[in-house]
């Protein structure tokens, strides 16, 4: 085999291994969307108005991966953006394009998922392993215990990964119809 075959060969090995990592899109509700963008305020605070249209044909729970959204401000500003679902724990990207779409530094669960994940303990736990998954490109996420309660809202949760334990710690605050969901990880080896 010649060099330059060999090259496109490991470029595509590349390329193919390091988007696998990448986190999956999840479905959401368009009333969950609209939520969630409202609490985090995005793209900022105080919208009049927000609408947020899904991308694509829905699942059977009527759910997108994707939407288009305009804010609407004061003075009759509008806003159009783009947002998806990223992994687990209700992490979610958003940008002036979808392919531009950058992960938020918060998240949202909404009462319905708090109440699907079983308690809020449980939400935050899967907060956790989205947060790893998302921030760390990783679905190789073995837990290193249980996680434990911090405070009245606040949960720690260790994993294992190949460099070392993340310890993520999860705050959910309550806000209408759900939870903004904030982390911060520390790494040791």
């Amino acid at each position: 085999m010649n060099r330059a075959a060999l090259a496109v060969i490991v470029g595509f090995l590349v390329f193919t291994d390091s988007s696998a990592a990448a986190s999956p899109n999840v479905a959401w509700t368009a009333k969950d969307m609209k939520a969630a963008i409202h609490a985090l305020g995005y793209p900022k605070p105080h919208a009049k108005k927000l609408t947020c249209k899904g991308l694509g044909a829905a699942d059977a729970g009527g759910r997108h991966s994707a939407f288009r959204c305009v804010a609407t401000f004061k003075g009759g500003r509008h806003r159009a953006f783009y947002t998806e679902g990223k992994g687990l724990g209700g992490w979610i990207c958003a940008g002036a394009k979808l392919a531009t779409c950058q992960l938020l530094k918060r998240g949202f669960v909404s009462a319905s998922q708090v109440a699907l994940d079983g308690s809020i303990e449980g939400a935050a736990e899967v907060a956790a392993r989205g947060y790893v998954q998302n921030r760390y490109d990783t679905f190789d996420t073995y837990p290193a215990g249980l996680c434990t309660q911090k405070g009245p809202r606040a949960w720690s949760c260790g994993y294992k990964l190949d460099t070392g334990t993340i310890t993520v710690t999860i705050t959910l605050s309550p806000v209408k119809s759900g939870y903004v969901v904030v982390a911060a990880a520390v790494v040791s080896s």
